[in-house]
């Protein structure tokens, strides 16, 4: 068990100061535990192993100091925020995790990609680039990001969930399952809340896959222009499904202005 909030000061607001040690310590299987706080990344949070990070936790004190009962959780009442501070794009990166990785009680907020990085198509997604992995996301808060601009094209206000193309240039599976989760108030230009991306070869490579269960996806829209919020356009006003991508949808509310769409 590794914590987040060792010392008052050493952590503190700025997680990652404690982000990048707690994984090169972390072996696959072990969990990282981090107490309440808004928590802002020089870059980026990376998570790149088969950890399980926990959010939310009441035992770990504001002070750093540890509480009677050091797994105590309280996710609304001890809330962990990650947040781009309205300046970060895709300011958390999972890449390369498999089946047994884990992000679970978070608020995730303020992510912000209004432009296109040099040889891209697209802006990235505003908040969580998810790359060749599986993962689970549990009891997580996505609310005001965007993706977009008047002049870049903007994929998943949130979210973007794709493959990765590999030493044969085939394309690498990505899997991510959201659970019990919460998307409002993000916008692109194209899948609002969540964007699934290319596939790739049709024949040889896997498609991009993405569950969502027990979720709650509502007033996530498309614009044309995500900065001055003019014109409705685009597609997947909550989820973007594009070139043969796979969704499943198991027992939630999707309300947005405009539904699951492809390009």
């Amino acid at each position: 068990m590794h914590t987040l909030q060792e010392a008052e000061g050493l952590c503190g607001p700025t997680l990652i100061l404690c982000w990048k040690p707690a994984l090169a310590a972390a072996n696959p299987g072990d969990r990282i535990l981090v107490g309440q706080g808004t928590y802002i990344p020089a870059s980026v949070f990376l998570i790149d192993k088969d950890v399980t990070i926990l959010g939310g936790h009441a035992g770990i004190l504001p002070s750093g100091e540890i509480a009677l009962d050091p797994f105590a959780r309280d996710i609304s009442g001890t809330p962990s925020i990650l947040s781009g501070d309205d300046a970060l794009s895709a300011f958390i990166v999972i890449d390369g995790v498999s089946e047994d990785g884990r992000l679970d009680g978070f608020t995730i907020e303020g992510g912000r990609s209004p432009d296109l990085p040099s040889g891209a198509s697209f802006a990235p997604a505003g908040a969580m680039t998810i790359v060749d992995s599986s993962i689970d996301i549990v009891r997580c808060t996505f609310h005001n990001n965007s993706s977009g601009s008047g002049t870049a094209s903007g994929r998943g206000g949130a979210v973007s969930v794709s493959g990765q193309f590999d030493d044969d240039d085939l394309l690498t599976k990505s899997a991510a399952r959201f659970i019990n989760c919460t998307f409002h108030d993000n916008v692109a230009s194209s899948g609002g809340a969540i964007a699934m991306l290319e596939r790739g070869d049709l024949v040889n490579d896997e498609p991009t896959f993405v569950k969502f269960v027990n979720c709650l996806i509502y007033d996530n829209r498309t614009v044309k222009n995500v900065i001055s919020a003019v014109s409705a356009e685009g597609s997947g006003g909550a989820v973007f499904i594009y070139e043969g991508a796979e969704v499943d949808i198991v027992n939630c509310t999707i309300k947005s202005k405009k539904g699951i769409g492809g390009p």
